[in-house]
């Protein structure tokens, strides 16, 4: 997943614990397109300047990967930010992966960063179908670094410090991250009308 801004070099991944809790919170609300069909995972990284999240659905027995992304701008100065903007970026991405599924897997997302509103707030999003387990042992093969492991050597100029949240803020969050997205809550609604 490339950053928005060609700058973003240093970056942090999200917690395992994070990630997963993000997947999980996917598979249980798109369980009917999941279940037995495929499965979803998260990736996050956070930037100086923006936080990226892909969501990803890989279907079984296909290579291709169907990848939501979002970037929101970032500034590590205003406190809790983070997890406002990684909520964001969830709700942001559940909204497109419901249309997508809801429209037989075929609506139009942008193979670029593109600017949209929501919730009267910026962000970007693009769509890809890279499969990154490919990546990895075409890396391996190549001889290239794992960037897993380049992030945890603090000689390499992409290091950063980690996450500066305490643990109470992490739990909060973790908490409020696996509620159901805002923008499903609000569909479910509307449909019901």
């Amino acid at each position: 997943m490339n950053p928005r801004y060609k700058v973003s070099l240093k970056w942090t991944p999200f917690p395992p614990e994070l990630t997963q809790q993000i997947s999980t919170v996917f598979t249980q609300n798109f369980l009917q397109y999941a279940e037995g069909q495929g499965e979803f995972s998260a990736h996050g990284r956070i930037y100086k300047k923006e936080i990226t999240l892909r969501i990803s659905f890989h279907r079984k027995g296909e290579l291709k990967f169907m990848n939501f992304e979002a970037s929101i701008d970032y500034d590590a100065k205003i406190e809790n930010q983070i997890f406002d903007q990684i909520g964001m970026g969830v709700d942001a991405l559940a909204g497109l992966i419901a249309e997508y599924f809801e429209n037989n897997e075929e609506i139009e997302i942008p193979y670029v960063w593109t600017e949209i509103k929501f919730e009267g707030k910026k962000l970007w999003v693009q769509h890809s179908t890279e499969n990154p387990n490919l990546e990895a042992e075409a890396n391996k093969i190549l001889g290239l670094a794992d960037e897993d492991a380049i992030l945890r050597n603090p000689d390499d100029e992409r290091s950063t410090d980690v996450l500066d949240a305490t643990e109470e803020e992490f739990d909060e969050f973790a908490e409020e991250i696996s509620k159901e997205p805002e923008i499903l809550k609000k569909k479910k609604k509307d449909d019901l009308h």
